[in-house]
């Protein structure tokens, strides 16, 4: 693509560029100064709760062993 035409593949990688920030900026949700469990509420998952439960097993088994 830069051998057929250089300025045709800057303003391809430009666009691109672009986009990527348009979605990022305002698409993507903050997740600055958010703990793991609300990431959860922010993204619609269960993983932290279900790592919570986890580590509450760990912490039993190394208790009673």
């Amino acid at each position: 693509m830069i051998d057929a035409s250089p300025p045709t593949t800057f303003i391809v990688f430009s666009v691109a560029c672009l986009l990527a920030y348009l979605w990022a900026t305002f698409l993507l949700p903050e997740t600055a100064n958010v703990s793991l469990e609300e990431m959860d509420a922010v993204f619609h998952s269960s993983a932290g709760y279900d790592d919570t439960i986890l580590k509450h097993q760990v912490r039993l088994q190394v208790l009673i062993s």
